[in-house]
C-alpha cells in the first residue's frame, strides 16, 4: 500500500471555539475570551426556559431577539476573522456566561457557523451545557446571579 501525501497531511484547524459557564469553574485558556453575560437576554430567569437549553430552538431565538446582536455577532467575526487569517495557527475562542446553558452556547454556534460559512475549518464545543442548572436569583437583563453581587 502506498501513502499519500494526502493521507499523512492532517487537516488545518481555523477556528475552535469553546462555550462555558464562569459558574462552573475557570474559564479554558484562549486568544480571545468573551463574556456574553451582561450583554444578550438571558433564558435563565424565565421559569419556562430555565431547565432548556442553546439546544432548544426557543432559547436559541430568545438570545438572538436581543437587540444589538447581529452587530455583535458581525463585529466579532470580524475581530476573529483578522486572527484567523494571519494564518499562525488554530485561533481559540471562549464565550462564557454565567451556567454556559443558554447564551455563550448559542453565540458560539452562531461564530462557529459564520466560520464554516468562510470555508474555515471549525470546531465548537460546549463546556457546561449539560450541567445542573445553576441556583441563585438573577435580576432579568443584568446578566448576574445574586452569587455575583
Amino acid at each position: 500500500m502506498t501513502t499519500t501525501q494526502a493521507d499523512t497531511e492532517t487537516t488545518r484547524l481555523d477556528l475552535d471555539v469553546q462555550s462555558c459557564g464562569s459558574g462552573h469553574g475557570p474559564l479554558p485558556q484562549a486568544h480571545i475570551v468573551v463574556n456574553v453575560a451582561d450583554w444578550f437576554r438571558d433564558p435563565h430567569v424565565s421559569p419556562a426556559m430555565r431547565a432548556q437549553t442553546a439546544r432548544d430552538p426557543e432559547v436559541a431565538e430568545h438570545v438572538r431577539r436581543t437587540a444589538g446582536v447581529e452587530e455583535f455577532n458581525r463585529a466579532l467575526f470580524e475581530l476573529v476573522a483578522v486572527a484567523v487569517g494571519l494564518q499562525l495557527g488554530t485561533v481559540r475562542v471562549a464565550l462564557y456566561c454565567i451556567g454556559g446553558r443558554h447564551r455563550s452556547p448559542v453565540m458560539a454556534e452562531d461564530l462557529a457557523a459564520g466560520g464554516r460559512a468562510a470555508g474555515w475549518n471549525v470546531e465548537v464545543s460546549h463546556r457546561d451545557l449539560d450541567k445542573p442548572v445553576l441556583t441563585g436569583s438573577r435580576t432579568p437583563g443584568s446578566g448576574k446571579s445574586s452569587a455575583d453581587l
